[in-house]
């Protein structure tokens, strides 16, 4: 069969196991963050000239509003909303389609790296179908993820003959989710592999011309990610604390890559505080392993090497190097199950190049059919996990509890249980344990109308203002806030009862302009009249 036709055979199948697979989530509505990025970001509801020049804008208030610098990411944003407006589906069938496109791209990436045709497409499919994926595929606004992706494969690909359009792929791949920096180490690395080969590499003009990309794009996002997220606190303030949790989140990414076992929404993992922990012990065991792998493929100057560093560098970003309000999550395994898959079977194969050959072919049966099992294993799960996008709002956040019993998704859906048999002291104790484990939504809670009713009671105003001086301890000294910053600042403020401070940080806000014009505008005459009504009160 001609290998452009079995190219398209094995498109098509990959179409067909994708929408199988993730139909369940192709109705499922926006959630969460999606209403942050689109539906609520008038820079992509409204693309004016100027809303789509402040896009491209690095330092621009919509940088500023998203904590990122990612144009790639708000213009395809736009173009759904201008094609799809509010109905789901559409962004839902994109993100489908662009997974599969990744899919079919990380094929062409292990045979560009020299993988067989069979194992290349068996470890395209896991890719396709990990139960991990969901969250990427099925959440609307992780298009970033799998677009960057993508276009960080094809660069990839494409750098030997089409260097030009390679550094362009880069470059756009970045502007989606920096994550794609882990496209130019791999590249290095792969070029020097191929060196002195019967491939000639590309011009080393191209590679400065990565670099100087990716060096102007990183003090960008760092500026943009550092200020949108200079509050998070760390999972731990002692740092070898912080360490050992690191290694152990690694080890569950590693075992989530290889067996899907531990996927869940909003993961809440402990800090690891003993240096006895089983599970830190395990970690330093196989992960000593891996980099002793790692270290023999650099010495041999094996391929192999850069499908360790992809995943490598792709956890560095998301190690908690910077804190994230989630420590871990399922869409942030995305980048990393290219490498430790390919990794994986480029081991497997180096130990059996050293099996007799009458035993290495049973052994490859015996693979090939645990791979079939594993995709099938896979699919089930993924078919699944796709269901909880269906109603977002109830089963992902069920399934986040689930996992993480004492989470503070947990504690807040135990809040929201306490509030319906009206049992305030419950609500208070629940709110308190979600605040212990990192949760700020003072907004949140003066917005739910499950909590209206509760505001005059003693127990239930002390846990607002604690959130309140939360906020306020966080955001009071901030000269350069964004406009959210100053909106959730003169919410505490309004809770503490100091109305003025409150309409200083609503004008602040004003003044910085953006997409929350309206939104503080409509706040500051609340306040100026209530402010106005408390001084009528008082004559």
């Amino acid at each position: 069969m001609h290998p452009r036709k079995q190219w398209w055979i094995g498109v098509g199948a990959a179409l067909v196991a994708a929408f199988a697979v993730y139909g369940p989530s192709l109705t499922g509505p926006f959630f969460s963050d999606d209403f942050y990025n689109i539906t609520h970001n008038v820079y992509v509801t409204n693309p004016s000239p100027s809303n789509l020049v402040a896009i491209a804008t690095p330092g621009s208030a919509v940088t500023r509003y998203t904590a990122n610098f990612a144009p790639v990411q708000l213009y395809l944003h736009a173009l759904q909303w201008q094609l799809f407006g509010a109905q789901t589906a559409g962004y839902h069938v994109s993100n489908v389609l662009v997974h599969v496109l990744a899919s079919v791209l990380l094929v062409a990436w292990y045979l560009r790296c020299g993988f067989s045709a069979l194992p290349a497409a068996m470890l395209g499919a896991a890719f396709l179908l990990h139960p991990a994926n969901v969250e990427a595929v099925a959440w609307i606004f992780q298009l970033k993820t799998s677009v960057s992706l993508a276009l960080c494969l094809g660069a990839l690909i494409v750098h030997e003959r089409r260097p030009a359009a390679a550094l362009l792929l880069f470059a756009l791949a970045l502007c989606a989710k920096p994550t794609a920096a882990v496209a130019f180490p791999v590249l290095l690395w792969m070029q020097w592999v191929r060196r002195g080969s019967s491939e000639t590499p590309a011009a080393p003009a191209w590679l400065w011309g990565w670099g100087v990309v990716l060096g102007l794009f990183s003090a960008t996002q760092f500026a943009a990610f550092g200020h949108g997220n200079q509050h998070v606190a760390p999972i731990h303030p002692d740092f070898g604390v912080r360490m050992q949790t690191v290694l152990v989140i690694a080890l569950r990414y590693l075992v989530m890559a290889y067996t899907a076992r531990g996927v869940s929404t909003f993961h809440e993992p402990e800090p690891i505080l003993s240096l006895w922990d089983p599970e830190l012990l395990a970690a330093v065991v196989v992960l000593s392993a891996i980099a002793a792998r790692f270290v023999v493929c650099v010495r041999k100057r094996r391929m192999e090497a850069a499908l360790w560093g992809f995943a490598a560098v792709s956890f560095a970003p998301v190690s908690q190097v910077f804190p994230f309000l989630y420590p871990m999550a399922d869409r942030y395994l995305y980048f990393l199950l290219p490498g430790l898959l390919g990794g994986a079977w480029l081991w497997f194969t180096s130990g059996l190049a050293s099996v007799s050959a009458p035993t290495r072919l049973p052994v490859l049966r015996v693979a090939f059919a645990l791979g079939i099992l594993a995709l099938g294993v896979f699919g089930y799960r993924s078919h699944e996990r796709a269901g909880l996008w269906r109603y977002p709002d109830r089963l992902v956040t069920q399934d986040a509890a689930l996992n993480y019993p004492e989470g503070r998704v947990a504690s807040l859906l135990a809040a929201s249980r306490y509030a319906q048999a009206g049992d305030v002291q419950g609500v208070a104790a629940a709110l308190n344990q979600a605040v212990d484990r990192g949760f700020d939504g003072l907004e949140l809670l003066l917005a739910d109308p499950a909590f209206a009713g509760f505001a005059p009671n003693p127990s239930y105003r002390a846990v607002l203002l604690r959130l309140a001086d939360l906020w306020v301890d966080r955001l009071s000294g901030v000269s350069d806030a964004t406009q959210l910053q100053y909106h959730a600042l003169a919410r505490a403020y309004w809770v503490r009862g100091d109305l003025d401070a409150a309409a200083r940080a609503l004008e602040r806000g004003i003044a910085v302009g953006g997409p929350q014009d309206a939104a503080l505008r409509a706040l500051l005459a609340e306040v100026r009249s209530q402010n106005a009504a408390a001084a009528r009160g008082e004559r």
